[in-house]
Order: structure tokens, then C-alpha cells, then sequence
């Protein structure tokens, strides 16, 4: 559960969004359970992103009130 392939991709630039460091990848995750979400890729280089890349789901706290699902590479 939680692991998933990436199917596209972008590398933000802007518009800058208050709360992420850019450049931000953000991805489309095809998920091992047979559903495809836009998620943001942390833990790595935007330029080492790419398609057919194995993620995986971490939870990422905003501030005390707000998470977030993100996705790594798989170690």
C-alpha cells in the first residue's frame, strides 16, 4: 500500500506558492491499487524524477492542524 509508478511529470518554476521550495516536482502516480493521483515528489533532485520511477506515500506535516500525503523515490 502506498507505492506507486510515476506516469508523468512537471518541474515547477512558478507561480511560487507559499509553504514549498521550488523547484517542486509534482507528478502524476499511477498507485499499486489501481488509481492515478497528482502528487508532489520530495526526498530528490526535480532532475531526477522520471517516468516508470517507483514511489512511495510519506506523510508530510504543514503545520499543526494540516498533512499531507507527498511520494519518494523507493530506497
Amino acid at each position: 500500500q502506498g507505492k506507486g509508478t510515476v506516469h508523468s511529470y512537471v518541474v515547477m518554476h512558478h507561480p511560487k506558492i507559499p509553504g514549498y521550495d521550488y523547484p517542486l516536482a509534482v507528478a502524476v502516480i499511477d498507485l499499486d491499487e489501481g488509481t492515478r493521483f497528482v502528487y508532489n515528489i520530495v526526498d530528490c533532485d526535480p532532475g531526477d524524477v522520471e517516468i516508470g520511477m517507483r514511489v512511495e506515500m510519506k506523510m508530510e506535516t504543514v503545520d499543526d492542524s494540516w498533512s499531507q500525503p507527498v511520494y519518494r523515490p523507493v530506497s
